[in-house]
């Protein structure tokens, strides 16, 4: 969905103040899309279409008589628009960050200029509110819980300990299973993700999150909202960052525990 707009007025707030005003506007564009994916079946068939990811961004065109240099590329504000002579929309729009700000034109002591939003979390999120985050967290046995980054997911894997057997002159094989030799292995990997202002935060808290998990077994609990689930007796086995970021990472942590 594509929607153009002008006229209207719009105030930048970070809570209750406003950091600026901009009026008149020249054009308003907020563009909401939706990607899906498709599932389909072993004749093409469609038999399931789930939204994967959900995008707001807006554009507003304006005429003023200075370039606010106060306004920064990565600050956060609530949109607040507002109808100037019946002309324009009123709604709000929370937790839009700058990706754009820049002249587009002057003429005079006038400029006209570009500024560009991504909002964070749905789009009819009021002002204040979080988006919900999927988070994973580990308690040790015997007290003391470790957040696992910002956010988190996990992905499992079972490792069994069923083996074959030739049997000479006979047809087949002879095959043992994991309920009769025992064993079996469930691997967890917490996919994890983690914001600090620097560099150096971002180093230093991961090492105290390895330090903080490698000496005892414990219970992670994933949560998303006012649901959870919990996978008991998990070991810490190994943890690495992605890439080289200045202020933000990708991580994974891998745990294992007995699949019995």
């Amino acid at each position: 969905m594509d929607y153009s707009f002008g006229i209207g007025k719009v105030e930048l707030k970070q809570g209750a103040v406003v950091i600026k005003s901009i009026l008149p506007t020249t054009n308003i564009d907020i563009d909401h899309t939706i990607n899906t994916t498709k599932k389909t079946d072993a004749d093409g068939n469609v038999t399931d279409e789930y939204v994967e990811e959900e995008t707001t961004t807006i554009s507003i065109a304006f005429s003023e008589d200075n370039f606010d240099t106060s306004l920064a590329v990565n600050d956060e504000y609530d949109l607040v628009f507002t109808t100037v002579n019946d002309q324009g929309i009123s709604v709000t729009l929370a937790n839009c960050t700058i990706t754009s700000y820049k002249v587009t034109s002057s003429q005079g002591n006038f400029i006209t200029g570009l500024i560009t939003f991504s909002k964070r979390g749905a789009i009819d999120d009021a002002p204040g509110s979080e988006p919900t985050k999927q988070t994973v967290k580990f308690t040790k046995v015997g007290g003391g819980t470790v957040e696992l980054g910002d956010s988190a997911y996990v992905n499992t894997s079972y490792q069994g300990n069923a083996n074959s057997f030739i049997i000479p002159t006979a047809l087949g094989v002879l095959v043992q299973s994991t309920g009769t030799l025992g064993g079996g292995q469930l691997n967890i990997e917490v996919n994890g993700y983690v914001n600090k202002g620097t560099r150096l935060e971002l180093e230093q808290y991961m090492i105290t999150l390895y330090s903080q998990i490698i000496t005892s077994v414990g219970t992670l609990t994933v949560t998303y909202g006012l649901t959870s689930y919990t996978i008991a007796n998990c070991y810490w086995v190994s943890g690495s960052l992605s890439g080289n970021n200045k202020k933000h990472t990708d991580f994974s942590l891998s745990f294992i525990k007995s699949g019995y």
